[in-house]
């Protein structure tokens, strides 16, 4: 019989899969089903083109949140790193909307959506350019940063992602009703501690930040730490 209490769903970074989060299962406490999902343009879904615009996009997470709580009617939870942080966010205020809202809603490496976007996006660079500020990033091996096949592969969904997190910006509406978690690297050149922090406007309910160490792939350099975090807060839910 299955000890989980809660089931977390996951979203990836600009250009992440569902493969992100493979070891969660088990770095996770057993009392929570970790739950990927799969984005179009990578993965099992790699030969879906990506989207470019934010209303797709969150309709096609509701759906996919939707298809699985039928199937089993767990107490949820969502997840969202970096550009997933705003998937998550918006398909949060979507499903709270219909009266299915998520228990909690944790977002990491991403402004709050209060604050400004970025006056020009970097998905709008021409491919040498753009390939190099996607190297600078940080969150791809260097192997394949140098594999001319993998990059003509994956540049166009991380430019469609960046296309939509560039872009974001609040639009009115009330505030969550669940429980806000952040997460901030120390070190993260991108989003500032503030930035993360301003997350904090946009729910009723108590709202917690982290500060991790690392810059903005703390998802890779400190996983134990946020996991550790993130498992005890999940389960203070159950």
């Amino acid at each position: 019989m299955s000890e989980h209490r809660i089931r977390l769903f996951c979203l990836p970074y600009a250009g992440g899969s569902a493969r992100l989060y493979q070891q969660w299962q088990q770095a996770l406490p057993d009392t929570v089903e970790v739950w990927p999902l799969e984005l179009p343009g990578r993965g099992s879904r790699f030969g879906e083109p990506p989207y470019e615009r934010l209303e797709p996009l969150v309709d096609d997470v509701v759906a996919a949140v939707q298809d699985a709580q039928q199937r089993s009617d767990l107490p949820f939870a969502l997840f969202g790193y970096s550009f997933g942080s705003v998937a998550a966010y918006e398909a949060a205020l979507r499903l709270e909307a219909v009266g299915r809202p998520p228990v909690s809603l944790t977002v990491a490496a991403f402004r709050s959506p209060a604050a400004a976007p970025p006056a020009t996006s970097r998905a709008s660079l021409p491919d040498a350019e753009f390939r190099a500020v996607v190297g600078k990033l940080g969150g791809t091996p260097r192997e394949l940063l140098d594999n001319d096949a993998f990059m003509a592969m994956a540049l166009p969904v991380i430019r469609a992602d960046l296309r939509i997190a560039d872009t974001y910006g609040h639009r009115s509406g009330p505030p969550l009703g669940c429980p806000v978690a952040a997460f901030a690297g120390a070190d993260d050149p991108l989003f500032a501690v503030a930035d993360v922090a301003g997350w904090a406007r946009h729910t009723t309910e108590p709202f917690t930040l982290h500060v991790v160490p690392g810059d903005h792939f703390f998802f890779h350099s400190h996983q134990e730490q946020l996991c550790k975090t993130l498992g005890a807060a999940l389960t203070a839910h159950c």
